[in-house]
């Protein structure tokens, strides 16, 4: 065993600051100025809380950048600046105060307005965003990407998931099971044809002479809002409802290949030998396919596997 570390002994990997840095890469990549850093200690700033449909988040912005940007023509006006609780007194009576560049930032309104200095704010590296109105940095909670900027992959279509057609269901009375046999006929009392995928009912099927012809059903999925009924989707939502459907995953440290005669001697606390270099190649697959290699390490109290390979198949 010695090629594997005591699990305390795992490199640790803290939530907040790996979700800051794959937020900052996300924002990157789509073309925003954005980083990581701390508020200047010497600054003061607004921090409020944004509220959207989805919920809520924290940001800060620095009072007098914000201001300077939103009011081009102050420093010609007023040589000396404004004193910081006025600004922040401006800041919340404008119902808009600056653009949300990423979809994820969105908001409606926004409230609980303070004036901080930078020695009261976190001594966390807080992501930030470039805004027309200055450097958004984001305290707290971050809100997740929204769908519409997170785009399923092409290289995910190539993964497969079994689709089941359930005609119907029935029922075994106690002691049946032990005298089927071969001939029986065992009665469907319930007819569903049901379409599932993933243990989650995705809609319906009819049976026709040419194969089986398939009805998506928004009504069977989850939804944030009021669970009133909802006509069935056509047949071109059907990706919508592919995207939400979960993907069990497996992590795979390691796989031996063990012939019947040794699995027949294997004994309870046996140690089994393992392959050098096991906790950083752990394999995780998706209905038996493998998606990614990685290394296994401490997340929150528990395990997890950081990724270092995606295996990206042939579309991509």
């Amino acid at each position: 065993m010695a090629g594997l570390k005591p699990l305390n002994a795992l490199r640790r990997i803290d939530m907040r600051s790996y979700l800051a840095g794959r937020t900052v890469q996300r924002w990157r990549a789509a073309g925003h100025e954005a980083g990581l850093s701390f508020p200047a200690l010497e600054r003061s700033y607004l921090r409020f809380v944004a509220h959207n449909a989805h919920g809520q988040w924290h940001g800060v912005m620095d009072a007098q950048h914000w201001l300077e940007q939103v009011l081009a023509q102050l420093r010609s006006l007023l040589p000396n600046g404004c004193c910081a609780a006025r600004i922040a007194q401006l800041f919340a009576a404008v119902s808009r105060p600056f653009q949300p560049v990423v979809s994820e930032l969105a908001y409606h309104s926004i409230a609980d307005v303070e004036l901080l200095s930078g020695s009261q704010l976190s001594e966390q590296w807080l992501p930030w965003v470039n805004t027309p109105e200055g450097q958004l940095w984001i305290v707290d909670a971050i809100p997740p990407p929204s769908a519409e900027s997170n785009p399923l992959p092409a290289w995910l279509s190539d993964f497969p998931l079994p689709v089941s057609m359930v005609v119907g269901k029935g029922r075994l009375q106690p002691g049946e099971r032990e005298c089927l046999a071969t001939g029986d006929v065992l009665v469907i009392t319930e007819r569903t044809q049901h379409l599932s995928m993933a243990e989650r009912r995705i809609g319906s099927f009819t049976l026709t002479e040419e194969g089986f012809h398939v009805e998506f059903n928004a009504s069977h999925l989850p939804t944030q809002g009021s669970a009133q009924r909802q006509e069935p989707a056509p047949a071109t939502q059907g990706r919508d409802v592919l995207r939400e459907l979960p993907v069990e995953l497996e992590f795979v440290l390691q796989e031996t290949v063990c012939h019947l005669s040794e699995l027949s001697n294997l004994q309870s606390g046996q140690v089994l030998a393992l392959q050098a270099g096991a906790q950083t190649s752990v394999q995780v697959r998706a209905n038996g396919q493998v998606l990614a290699v990685g290394e296994l390490v401490q997340w929150e109290g528990g395990l997890g596997v950081e990724l270092h390979t995606l295996v990206r198949g042939t579309r991509e």
